[in-house]
């Protein structure tokens, strides 16, 4: 399958000194086009700091907070299903003095749809917060160690919770209809879950030593059912890679999170300038969606990269994804993806 996977056109900037905003639509979404973040930030808030409000990303999960532009590999991978990722929200965020420990807490309305509106009845409020910080920081993040954690809690406004996800790629947007032949289909799915409320848990590590870079997140989710036992869905993965050019992972204090690598010697054709950066990745991940009476299937999949950062704005990715899926009933079914992606920004 072929597809265009995101096209965004972003709009940000200060209203006045303290007070910024953004507006970031997609038009490959389904929809066409789909909010992605549309905020107004408050800036120097006495003790809260940053002060925002709009559709935009809970403060939950390393992966989620990370910009999709930044991520090693083409889509985050399947412990992502647990994440609450972009609603309603009001929150806060900020860093120590130093920038060694970062923060954000939000409270949100759930389930919010991609035009950033609410579609439960009443009820429908979460709270989640997330804190990291950097253990030590050297050569411009070339040698940092991070971890962090974060907790969300809340009741879903529709009565009922859903876990679903792809199986590390998209050749076109989530949302597009599943009987598409170019669609790749949903890999884990709990279908609606009726339920009181929900506790979603997670636990986050990350490194860079020079041009070796590791991440790691485990997550849970808690679940209360209306008319049945709780339920406990873990999910977890791990990513590694090694710039060959000798370049490093950016890493934000001030977010708590991982960034591109920006090549010494970026590609241009004809001049003969340099080569870009080259950085192979391997990665890991597993989801458990297969509890008491829900059998969402419980898969684990490997995942092989090969990044070619040829500027600060433009990469190509070369992923390959063999997975496993187990599901009660049905035995184990085996899937293996290969996929290309080009990334421009501008």
């Amino acid at each position: 399958g072929t597809g265009l996977r995101r096209v965004r056109l972003r709009a940000d900037g200060n209203i006045q000194e303290a007070t910024s905003y953004v507006i970031d639509l997609d038009f490959a979404a389904s929809g066409h086009p789909s909010f992605r973040n549309v905020g107004l930030t408050f800036h120097d808030v006495p003790v809260l700091q940053d002060l925002e409000l709009g559709l935009l990303k809970t403060p939950f999960g390393m992966d989620a907070m990370t910009s999709g532009r930044e991520l090693m590999f083409m889509e985050r991978q399947m412990p992502f299903a647990l994440v609450p990722f972009r609603q309603i929200m009001i929150g806060v965020r900020g860093s120590s003095e130093d920038k060694a420990v970062s923060w954000g807490g939000a409270v949100y309305r759930m389930p919010t749809d991609s035009f950033g509106v609410y579609e439960g009845g009443s009820g429908g409020i979460a709270v989640a917060g997330r804190v990291t910080t950097a253990l030590f920081y050297e050569d411009d993040g070339a040698t940092v160690l991070h971890i962090g954690g974060g907790y969300s809690v809340g009741s879903p406004g529709n009565g009922v919770v859903r876990y679903r996800i792809q199986p590390g790629f998209f050749s076109r947007d989530p949302g597009t209809d599943a009987n598409d032949p170019g669609t790749v289909p949903v890999f884990l799915d709990t279908g609606n879950i009726p339920a009181s409320t929900f506790n979603l848990f997670n636990l986050e590590a990350g490194m860079n030593l020079g041009a070796a870079h590791v991440v790691a997140e485990m997550r849970w989710a808690m679940v209360n059912q209306n008319a049945g036992p709780s339920l406990a869905f873990p999910g977890f993965y791990v990513q590694a890679s090694y710039v060959l050019t000798g370049e490093h992972h950016r890493y934000s204090r001030e977010r708590g999170v991982f960034q591109r690598v920006i090549p010494k010697r970026p590609f241009e054709r004809g001049k003969g300038t340099g080569f870009g950066a080259w950085e192979a990745a391997i990665g890991y991940s597993m989801l458990d969606l297969n509890q008491e009476n829900i059998a969402g299937g419980r898969g684990e999949e490997l995942a092989l990269g090969l990044n070619w950062y040829l500027t600060r704005n433009a990469k190509l990715q070369l992923n390959v994804l063999p997975a496993t899926l187990s599901k009660p009933g049905f035995g184990e079914s085996d899937l293996t993806v290969a996929a290309l992606r080009a990334q421009v920004e501008f």
